[in-house]
């Protein structure tokens, strides 16, 4: 027997005993959608990130993120290809950003006295 036929004969008896269980796994549930006064999900993504910051309206496109605070202004959320370049973006923004991971937060200058920005980076950080 081949060294190739002996792997894959390996290989084969390796994974026929790691499926555990013949019964198929369960089908996960959809979330139904967010009411409102229901409690905010836990995961760390952008919308939740950006609902527990207190912002409304959130739109999403692309790698980008778009909500409003009740005060009147957008805050943004955008993804990016790796931290560094995530970095470059918050560095090279004006008014008030955020680095998180691969994202970048960014917001106007008036938010500053309510820090919804920093609250979403905050957040994502988990991710």
């Amino acid at each position: 027997m081949s060294a190739r036929s002996t792997l894959a004969a390996v290989l084969v008896l390796a994974l026929a005993g790691c499926g555990g269980s013949d019964k198929p796994a369960p089908a996960k549930e959809k979330q139904a959608p967010a009411e409102e006064g229901a409690p905010v999900p836990k995961a760390a993504t952008p919308e939740n990130c950006m609902l527990k910051a207190g912002l409304e309206s959130i739109e999403q496109q692309s790698k980008a993120w778009t909500a409003f605070h009740p005060d009147g202004y957008e805050v943004r959320v955008r993804r990016f290809g790796s931290p560094a370049a995530a970095n470059q973006a918050v560095e090279a923004a004006p008014g008030i950003a955020e680095q998180a991971n691969f994202f970048g937060v960014f917001a106007p200058v008036e938010d500053q006295a309510n820090d919804a920005a920093a609250s979403v980076a905050k957040c994502l950080r988990g991710f």
